[in-house]
């Protein structure tokens, strides 16, 4: 690239001279201009897919950090119902980000409750006399994500 120098020793109130360039020099080429738009557009693509991505990650924490709430929820009630009262079962819970009761638009959770005697095999030390007054409670909750 020729580029003229100005001359350095000008007077106080004159103009200061222009740097002169020749023709080729003045701009980029075709091809470097579509290989930099090329690759701000890759980079742009791969940004937008990141916060995508993020985005769907968090809606999913979200919503199995609710799925536990409810589930340590269901677990206390039982705690606190008598042993006869404690029977198998399915409930739903609804979950709204919003904070609407009973809408379409968030989560849907079920929560199957099983109830059984424990066997010997759940037993980590042997004899347990007492097996016969325990009751073996498996909880576990369901939900659709994004109508999957």
């Amino acid at each position: 690239m020729n580029i003229s120098r100005p001359y350095k020793g000008f007077m106080k109130n004159q103009k200061r001279p222009q740097f002169i360039r020749k023709n080729s020099d003045a701009a980029f080429t075709l091809i470097e201009a579509l290989v930099s738009v090329l690759t701000g557009a890759i980079m742009l693509t791969a940004l937008y897919s990141s916060v995508i991505f993020a985005c769907a990650a968090v809606k999913l924490d979200r919503e199995d950090l609710r799925a536990t709430q409810i589930l340590l929820q269901r677990m206390e009630t039982l705690r606190l119902t008598s042993f006869s009262a404690i029977q198998n079962g399915a409930l739903t819970e609804y979950y709204d980000p919003n904070g609407l009761t009973n809408s379409s638009y968030g989560a849907v959770y079920t929560v199957t409750i099983t109830t059984n005697a424990p066997t010997s095999a759940d037993m980590p030390v042997q004899p347990v006399y007492y097996m016969k007054q325990m009751r073996k409670i498996n909880a576990t909750a369901t939900w659709t994500n994004a109508n999957q």
